[in-house]
């Protein structure tokens, strides 16, 4: 008897990879980076710890698919959606309202587990590598957003691109969301507000006398 056709192979594949990925989020976000081995992953999986190496070679790379599963890593970088409407957007309120609200999205998904593999990383080689990679990989979207938002808004006159993209990796990153919205306990929205407004006003030329 059947009961419909098998998924395609490659299909099923990606499904288990999709399954210990999440798998290996929830044990670094609950028990740190240091649990998430590939017996503890398989458990989590209810998979073999056969299946987690087949999938995984290291610890980081199913770290790594956990942050692009959560909406980081290397698909939510400069090609991602939100990014490209950002970068297309007519002013600079625009821009920023699509920016904050796709680093939000984004964070709101990720930054539990980027906080555990911030953490991890001084003694972490594995969390480590994640993290520089991913600090990487946020400053490229940060440069990009900078760049855009320069030729918008005009920058103060002590402020290069560079240095302002430093800010925004600083006001928009995990580590100022984590402080404010878990631990003073902040709402999204209130998170949103202050960082869309916080950022011109510290990158960005103060408008003339008498003007909006």
């Amino acid at each position: 008897m059947t009961c419909g056709p098998r998924p395609p192979r490659g299909a099923s594949r990606h499904t288990a990879r999709s399954r210990i990925a999440d798998a290996a989020a929830r044990l670094a976000v609950h028990r740190g980076c240091a649990a998430a081995r590939a017996d503890a992953i398989a458990a989590e999986a209810g998979v073999r710890t056969e299946e987690v190496r087949r999938a995984f070679a290291t610890r980081a790379a199913a770290l790594t698919a956990a942050l692009e599963r959560a909406g980081a890593g290397a698909p939510a970088g400069v090609g991602a959606p939100w990014v490209r409407a950002a970068l297309a957007a007519g002013s600079a309120a625009e821009q920023l309202r699509i920016q904050v609200a796709g680093t939000g999205r984004m964070l709101a998904r990720a930054a539990p587990l980027l906080e555990s593999v911030r953490l991890a990383a001084p003694e972490d080689t594995d969390a480590a590598r994640v993290w520089r990679a991913d600090l990487e990989r946020r400053r490229r979207v940060h440069l990009e957003l900078l760049s855009a938002l320069a030729a918008k808004a005009p920058l103060r006159p002590d402020m290069t691109v560079q240095r302002a993209a430093d800010v925004a990796l600083a006001l928009h990153g995990p580590e100022t969301y984590t402080l404010l919205t878990r631990d003073r306990g902040w709402s999204v929205e209130r998170w949103r507000a202050w960082a869309a407004s916080a950022l011109p006003r510290l990158v960005c030329r103060p408008p003339a006398p008498g003007r909006a």
